[in-house]
């Protein structure tokens, strides 16, 4: 089947895919939620800077997401400060933890603590969080290059609009769907 769009059910509603001509798949995540309740956090405060050391931002991608803007990400240890902010009583589900790295207004560095997960070679979803929140501190423009340990994505946004995640994708499994025995 060669496509070029499809809608995809996820918890958090349906998300438009859809295939551009230059071969890379786009995919509608909704709508961040910014308020302390949608994160969620333990208490009432403004997302936009926490008050934790480092200052940083919080948001929800349908799950939580912790931003710090660091200077120098290789100076960065991401599973001792990512683990430790994970469980940090702040976040009641625990939370994703970002390091960013702002190469310029249109592109970022980006190392993450994958809640559950420990360190992946990226993730949409903290790719959208990290850049959201660069966004919304005037860090960065609407439009981000996100470059993760495993290659790079786009990430686009403005306020009160979806958000737009857009890069390669690559088969790293078949198999056959059946149905589970009675």
């Amino acid at each position: 089947m060669n496509t070029k769009a499809t809608v995809l059910r996820t918890r958090r509603g349906l998300a438009k895919c859809t295939r551009g001509d230059d071969g890379l798949i786009s995919v509608g995540m909704g709508e961040p939620l910014l308020d302390w309740r949608d994160v969620p956090l333990s208490e009432a405060m403004d997302t936009l800077i926490l008050p934790l050391t480092g200052e940083p931002s919080a948001c929800s991608m349908g799950n939580p997401h912790c931003t710090y803007f660091i200077d120098d990400i290789g100076k960065v240890d991401v599973e001792g400060r990512g683990r430790q902010m994970e469980i940090n009583p702040l976040f009641p589900q625990k939370t994703n933890v970002h390091f960013v790295q702002i190469i310029n207004r249109q592109k970022i560095r980006l190392r993450i603590w994958e809640r559950g997960g420990g360190i992946p070679l990226g993730s949409g979803s903290c790719s959208c969080g990290a850049a959201v929140n660069g966004i919304r501190r005037g860090f960065l423009d609407k439009r981000v290059e996100v470059e993760c340990d495993g290659g790079s994505v786009v990430v686009e946004w403005s306020d009160g609009q979806d958000v737009a995640l857009a890069g390669p994708v690559a088969p790293v499994f078949e198999g056959i769907w059946t149905e589970r025995a009675a």
